[in-house]
């Protein structure tokens, strides 16, 4: 781990749900001015990415944070205006800014992946570009909500996934190494059950990545996702990031 101290910034910004395919770069566009504006609202980070007390290194965006979502979306939907390519377009723009400030940056979307389209399946997939500017993890979210989401879990497809992928535990739930500490990801309803955060607990993490909940189970009197993330901190010994989408558009925390 190449820095004691970072920034951490969840960006938390007011999505369009997606009606036609040119809604994603407007909020692409948005997200990347959100990035450019990160620094001036953290002291310790204030005017440069590096050299600083506390340096921004990592940047997560919340699930569906390009696209939005709607539980009653068509098929043909997805398929003609909402899915994005993993690497793609939208995240090139993205591995731009990567390579700009040398920081990492972390986000969920919707997925088409060209071996799994043709048989009318997609991914909810959490990804990192790294400073470089390449992909350098990709997480296909476990527990769906089925009551609102058409995605598909790698369990819903296990055969075909395993022969493609193997069957180890990263696999699944994968955790990769930088040089701001081992990262791992879950999305959403993953958190809901401790088996997932634990999964990357035992393979080293020390950053969790978990966006997204919503207004009203963030807020008093349930707190739910407060309480959440806040366990799953405590029983791996790790930090959690839980990106949100909201009226607020960036919270900051510093890890050590």
């Amino acid at each position: 781990m190449k820095y004691d101290i970072y920034t951490a910034v969840a960006i938390q910004p007011e999505v369009k749900v997606v009606e036609k395919r040119s809604d994603i770069k407007k909020n692409l566009q948005r997200c990347l001015e959100l990035i450019d504006a990160a620094p001036q609202t953290a002291p310790s980070a204030k005017e440069k990415y590096e050299g600083n007390w506390a340096p921004i290194k990592l940047v997560s965006f919340p699930e569906f944070f390009i696209q939005g979502h709607e539980g009653h979306w068509p098929f043909d939907h997805y398929i003609n205006e909402v899915l994005i390519d993993i690497p793609g377009e939208e995240t090139e723009r993205l591995a731009e800014k990567a390579k700009e400030y040398q920081i990492y940056i972390a986000g969920c979307a919707l997925e088409r992946d060209k071996d799994w389209i043709d048989d009318g399946y997609f991914f909810n997939t959490h990804f990192i570009i790294g400073p470089d500017g390449k992909i350098i993890h990709k997480y296909r979210k476990i527990t769906v909500a089925t009551h609102y989401e058409l995605a598909v879990s790698p369990h819903d497809v296990y055969d075909k996934f395993v022969a493609m992928h193997g069957d180890d535990l990263s696999v699944f739930l994968p955790v990769t190494d930088t040089e701001i500490g081992k990262i791992g990801t879950i999305t959403c309803m993953d958190g809901h059950f401790p088996e997932t955060a634990r999964a990357l607990g035992v393979q080293g993490a020390e950053v969790i990545l978990h966006p997204l909940l919503v207004e009203p189970m963030m807020s008093p009197p349930q707190e739910i996702w407060q309480m959440m993330n806040r366990m799953r901190a405590w029983e791996n010994v790790c930090y959690v990031i839980a990106a949100s989408v909201r009226l607020t558009f960036r919270n900051m925390c510093q890890l050590r």
